[in-house]
């Protein structure tokens, strides 16, 4: 009698945990929630066609030419805008140290559903973002770096504040943007 006594306890312990498991445990039959499936990533990056220019390496990646700003652009479908990273050319340290060497960058763009090509003059500097609202469908991107005061604003005769610089640099490759 001892010995049953003895085992006892342990059978109980294991049937009541055994039960508890069971009874935690659901039903075969019950319908379980399905993971869903992973969203799109928010960023899409711009690229050259046909590999044109030198990759950077950052992130967007850059491109450019030996002689020309760099440009990547990135379209965030979360945020609803594209951006566009460019730069390479500081705003000081032009050829006596004191000038600006480039006192501008002139970015040309174009927009989906719009095959025209836009310009707009940007601050210069090093390293440079420029942010659109987005529109789905395909951009374009170039951009140069200008320097020196045309001679429409040294001379009062000249053509006027819009005329061309003295000097650019090259445009960089175009950049495609695929806003899907």
């Amino acid at each position: 009698m001892t010995l049953l006594h003895g085992r006892l306890p342990v059978t109980a312990t294991c049937t009541a945990a055994l039960l508890a498991a069971l009874l935690m445990t659901p039903d075969v039959g019950q319908a379980h929630p399905v993971p869903s499936a992973p969203t799109a990533p928010c960023f899409t990056d711009g690229f050259p066609p046909r590999g044109g220019g030198t990759p950077t390496g950052r992130s967007p990646v850059r491109f450019k030419w030996g002689n020309s700003p760099y440009l990547g652009a990135r379209y965030n479908r979360c945020a609803g805008t594209v951006k566009v990273y460019y730069g390479g050319y500081p705003a000081r340290g032009g050829l006596f140290g004191n000038i600006a060497a480039y006192s501008h960058y002139i970015l040309r763009y174009s927009t989906p559903n719009d095959f025209n090509w836009h310009e707009a003059r940007l601050t210069v500097g090093a390293a440079r973002v420029a942010t659109f609202d987005a529109f789905r469908g395909d951009w374009n991107f170039m951009v140069k770096a200008c320097g020196g005061e045309s001679l429409g604003q040294l001379f009062p005769w000249g053509a006027g504040r819009n005329a061309a610089p003295l000097w650019c640099t090259a445009w960089s490759p175009l950049v495609y943007l695929n806003a899907r």
